[in-house]
């Protein structure tokens, strides 16, 4: 190699071009090299990947953007031909009313509407009380009628739930009436009290008249 065709490098030159800065470092000779480097050529930039809704603005990145999105589907209500009719949904909603009522009265956290609603459609497999299935009906009843029992059952009850008293007199009679229990009511009351009155009954007496009947009315069936 002529002398012409030597370069000697005593210190890094740089050559700037809009691709970028070539930095040069070291010598060249018959037997060394020319090393370089390039800063901010163009390359590709990393991808940027997010997720969630938001959006993000990057400074020369790829920016990939998900969006979510949810299909709400519509139940319609075919009331008495798919779902419980709107009497029965009245009945319903008055159940729950009670309970709310009952559990402000005898609990000391006593659950709300969303609580016994949300317990009720999950029972029931439902996701709005309309749309109760027909023969999910009786079901759902039953399922309310041993809330009340057993919040009527707590031994608060009796001194904390003003209408317990007219609350179980009328649950002792229509179970009796029901299922003809009613001549043997009346006997039990008069061989153990000396009356035949349900509503002279004390608060204990009344309770234990009321779990007699129920007894009575299983073995009945």
């Amino acid at each position: 190699m002529s002398q012409s065709s030597r370069l000697s490098i005593g210190a890094p030159l740089s050559l700037c071009t809009t691709q970028g800065c070539t930095i040069l470092i070291g010598r060249t000779s018959q037997t060394g090299l020319l090393r370089s480097f390039t800063i901010g050529a163009d390359k590709e930039p990393a991808a940027v990947r997010i997720k969630g809704d938001g959006n993000i603005v990057g400074d020369g990145n790829t920016v990939i953007h998900t969006h979510k999105v949810v299909k709400k589907v519509v139940v319609q209500a075919r009331p008495g031909e798919v779902h419980i009719t709107g009497e029965q949904v009245v009945k319903v909603k008055d159940m729950v009313r009670q309970i709310v009522e009952l559990e402000k009265h005898v609990k000391r956290k006593p659950k709300g509407y969303p609580q016994v609603y949300g317990a009720l459609k999950r029972h029931c497999k439902a996701g709005q009380i309309n749309l109760i299935e027909l023969d999910q009906y009786d079901r759902a009843v039953k399922y309310l009628q041993g809330w009340i029992g057993r919040l009527l059952s707590m031994p608060s009850a009796p001194r904390n739930f003003p209408g317990w008293r007219e609350v179980r007199i009328r649950k002792i009679m229509a179970n009796a009436v029901k299922n003809g229990l009613k001549e043997r009511l009346y006997d039990h009351l008069e061989s153990r009290y000396g009356h035949r009155s349900v509503k002279a009954l004390e608060d204990e007496d009344l309770e234990r008249v009321y779990r007699l009947v129920l007894s009575w009315k299983k073995s009945s069936r």
